[in-house]
């Protein structure tokens, strides 16, 4: 991870939005780069999101069998029980979107899944405005 994407977009400072991975992005950017973050909005994240096994496991499974293998996880990260039940007509377009991701990025997402860390404690060094948000279904 860098601030590279800012420097060539030509942007000194910006405001952040990082939901699951991009919150851990978020959060090294607000610890690496602290200047270039004004206000920082953490969703869903954390500084690490499940074990290298897990994510290993579904790199393995994508590469076995496409997204079509893991297509289902993510809908239940997505969407709660209740809701895949009561609304399958609203969850139907984002299964068809799940089953077409490539799987390339995928498996880099993955990859990254598996060997970042953050920081176990990032906001001791981060001192700029944060506001993060979490759901639980």
């Amino acid at each position: 991870m860098s601030s590279a994407l800012l420097d060539a977009l030509d942007i000194d400072q910006a405001h952040f939005c990082g939901l699951s991975k991009g919150g851990m992005v978020g959060m090294w950017l607000g610890v690496n780069a602290p200047r270039r973050i004004d206000r920082l909005v953490l969703c869903n994240t954390a500084a690490k999101i499940g074990t290298a096994e897990l994510w290993n496991a579904r790199i393995d499974a994508v590469r076995r069998g496409g997204m079509a293998a893991v297509a289902d996880v993510v809908l239940e990260r997505w969407f709660t029980e209740g809701f895949r039940a009561r609304e399958p007509m609203a969850v139907a377009p984002r299964q068809a979107d799940a089953a077409r991701y490539p799987t390339g990025g995928l498996r880099g997402l993955l990859r990254s899944g598996a060997t970042t860390w953050t920081s176990a404690r990032p906001s001791r060094r981060f001192r700029r405005p944060t506001l993060v948000v979490a759901g639980h279904p």
